[in-house]
C-alpha cells in the first residue's frame, strides 16, 4: 500500500511539473518590463479591477513558455527507463503542445480566481485559502483533462500534491523574502 502510493507520489508529481514551474514563471517574468502590461488593461467592473494590475501578459508568456519547456525536457527524458517507468503520460505519442497548454490552464486557473478575489474585494497578495494553493493544479489538470484521460486516483493525488508543494514554496518563497505572505 505505502509503496503504491509512493509510486502514485512520484508519477502524479511528474505529470504536474509543467503546470508547477507554470505556476511560479509570472514571478521570474514580472522583471522583463515590456511584457508587464496587465491582462485587464486596468479596466474595472463595478470600481474593482477585474483581475489587478499584477497579473500581466508576461506572467500568461511566462507560464505557457515554461510549461512547454518543462514538458520538452520530460519528452526527451522519456526515452530512459527510469523516466518511463513514472510517466503516466507516453511521452513519444502525445502531442508536444500539452505543456504549453498546461501552462495555459495554469495561468487560466489563476486569473478566474483572481476575477473571484477582485468581486469580493479581496485585495491582491491576500491570501485566500485554499483557493489560492489550488487555483493552478485544477486549472492545469482541466486543461489536460480536455485533451487526455486521467484516472481519478491520478486527478485526487495530483491535486493533494499540487496543493501541498503550493504550501511549502510559499513558504520557501516567504523564507527568501520573494513572497509576502507564508500561505
Amino acid at each position: 500500500m505505502i509503496q503504491n502510493l509512493g509510486y502514485l507520489l512520484i508519477r502524479s508529481f511528474w505529470l504536474i511539473l509543467p503546470a508547477g514551474l507554470a505556476n511560479m514563471a509570472p514571478v521570474l517574468t514580472f522583471k522583463v518590463h515590456f511584457l508587464a502590461y496587465p491582462v485587464d488593461f486596468g479596466k474595472k467592473i463595478k470600481g474593482n479591477p477585474i483581475f489587478g494590475s499584477h497579473k500581466t501578459l508576461g506572467g500568461i508568456i511566462g507560464a505557457i513558455i515554461s510549461g512547454g519547456l518543462v514538458f520538452f525536457i520530460q519528452k526527451w527524458l522519456y526515452d530512459f527507463s527510469f523516466f518511463r517507468s513514472i510517466s503516466i503520460l507516453n511521452y513519444a505519442k502525445v502531442f508536444s503542445g500539452i505543456g504549453m497548454f498546461m501552462g495555459f490552464g495554469t495561468i487560466f486557473g489563476d486569473l478566474i480566481k483572481s476575477f473571484l478575489k477582485r468581486r469580493l474585494g479581496i485585495p491582491p497578495g491576500q491570501s485566500w485559502f485554499p483557493f489560492d494553493q489550488l487555483d493552478w493544479i485544477v486549472g492545469a489538470l482541466i486543461f489536460i483533462c480536455l485533451v487526455i484521460s486521467l484516472s481519478k486516483e491520478i486527478i485526487i493525488v495530483s491535486i493533494i500534491l499540487g496543493f501541498l508543494l503550493h504550501i511549502l514554496f510559499k513558504f520557501f518563497g516567504f523564507l527568501l523574502k520573494i513572497n509576502k505572505t507564508y500561505i
